[in-house]
């Protein structure tokens, strides 16, 4: 019997919007998982997997959010908030660290 029987399952159309959804609303894996119905292990081994659906699915979600909050965030910076450019200046660093991996 194969023991990686079932590793690559799947998913609607319908669930994987979901994931993207729930991710762009900043939820969790695990709480993605429990509302989706997606067993736990299985969403959080395929979160490791770039070229699994619920990897492409929760980043993309994730990461067009993340990307209309840093246009805001670099909006107000350029009009001199402060707490926008300390702001600005964090996720620049971030940038910069995770560039040199």
């Amino acid at each position: 019997m194969d023991d990686q029987m079932n590793t690559n399952p799947e998913f609607t159309e319908d669930v994987l919007q979901e994931i993207e959804r729930l991710a762009a609303l900043f939820f969790s894996p695990k709480e993605i998982a429990t509302v989706t119905g997606i067993d736990k292990t299985l969403f959080l081994r395929d979160l490791k997997i770039e070229d699994s659906q619920i990897f492409r699915a929760y980043y993309t979600g994730k990461l067009k959010s993340e990307s209309e909050l840093r246009e805001s965030i670099v909006k107000l910076a350029k009009r001199g908030s402060s707490p926008a450019q300390s702001l600005l200046v964090k996720i620049l660093d971030k940038v910069e660290i995770e560039e040199k991996l």
